[in-house]
């Protein structure tokens, strides 16, 4: 299965126009109050990078991850191209071990995977720490700030 995936996402990320230069999530903008004012952050499935690279605009320390090699390369490319430091790390998300203590902030937009919820529960609001969960399962109605 890891490697259909990385196959097919790597394929529509070489064909699509879905460029780290468009800009943030409207979401993730719109609602920068709500989250921690800094620390570390985790942008699970993020692409070719554009929420990564905005986090790490704003002076996080971010480590976004992505099935592509295509759009991890992408990502990398355009936070040298604007001067930022970031973690970018080419996985299978649905083998790679994430820490449930180790980030701030973790954010997932438009993509679903159950065991994340447990990432999301173990935020603890009163340390700062936060989750923005978008459009789970495609669903934009849906879309919640959790912590």
């Amino acid at each position: 299965m890891e490697e259909d995936s990385e196959r097919f996402w790597d394929e529509r990320y070489r064909k699509e126009e879905a460029v780290p230069e468009r800009g943030p999530a409207a979401f993730l903008v719109e609602h920068r109050r709500l989250l921690p004012t800094r620390g570390r952050a985790l942008d699970v499935a993020m692409g070719t990078g554009r929420n990564t690279l905005y986090l790490a605009s704003l002076g996080y320390e971010v480590t976004g991850i992505d099935v592509s090699g295509v759009a991890v390369a992408r990502c990398r490319e355009e936070a040298v191209r604007r001067g930022l430091r970031l973690e970018a790390i080419q996985a299978d998300l649905e083998s790679y071990g994430m820490a449930s203590d180790a980030y701030d902030l973790v954010i997932d937009f438009y993509y679903l995977r159950r065991e994340l919820a447990a990432l999301r529960q173990a935020r603890d609001p009163r340390q700062g720490r936060a989750s923005l969960s978008v459009a789970e399962a495609r669903e934009l109605a849906n879309a919640r700030v959790e912590g």
